[in-house]
């Protein structure tokens, strides 16, 4: 009913979607991938409450990450405070099948100009900056613009790349090493960075 759910969703029978959605999360009520699914399905149809509601119901089924939820809850729960503008979200997430690096960096560089606030934006802008010195500015101002965890986590992930990369070994494992140690990290973000460690020490280097 789940797989059937995402190919309705995908010929854009969003209400057949809905219900087999429901009735998938019904028969498996710990799953939440049928949950998290309903949840992007209102989200398509603009129904931007409903999609809060599922979402905050498959982050609690999952609290440590599951796929786009946390940052899901936070954006939308942004907007129903009235924080951002209702429909951000959406609009951001019609961003990622934009392949075009120049119109990708060119649409990216629209939202940081005219939503700063907004640390997903800042987090993809920095995955088409031109060079080290402007990503490390975007990781930056993703921070320190209130980033969900799951944000928060690809932000500093990056940041610990860039750093590695640029030579600076014990700046990039000590990012490392805190996203480990975090009780916060959503487990994608601490799987990742013990994966991003263990590289680092069977290249040969002993900063770790």
């Amino acid at each position: 009913m789940h797989q059937q759910g995402r190919e309705a969703g995908a010929r854009g029978d969003y209400d057949q979607a809905l219900a087999l959605f429901t009735k998938a999360a019904e028969l498996a009520p710990s799953w939440p991938y049928p949950r998290y699914d309903r949840a992007y399905t209102h989200l398509l149809m603009k129904d931007f409450d409903a999609a809060l509601t599922d979402y905050r119901k498959t982050s609690e089924m999952a609290p440590r990450g599951f796929f786009t939820t946390l940052t899901a809850v936070h954006t939308l729960s942004r907007e129903q405070r009235g924080d951002l503008p209702a429909g951000l979200y959406l609009a951001y997430l019609m961003l990622e099948p934009i392949t075009d690096a120049k119109e990708r960096r060119f649409l990216l560089q629209q939202f940081v100009d005219k939503y700063p606030g907004f640390a997903p934006a800042w987090q993809k802008f920095a995955n088409v900056a031109e060079d080290a010195s402007e990503r490390l500015t975007a990781i930056e101002r993703g921070l320190a613009a209130d980033p969900d965890p799951e944000t928060k986590g690809m932000l500093s992930l990056n940041k610990a790349l860039t750093l590695l990369d640029s030579g600076d070994s014990e700046g990039g494992v000590e990012v490392l090493r805190a996203l480990v140690s975090d009780q916060e990290s959503t487990l994608a973000t601490e799987a990742l960075a013990k994966a991003m460690l263990e590289r680092f020490s069977t290249l040969g280097h002993t900063a770790v």
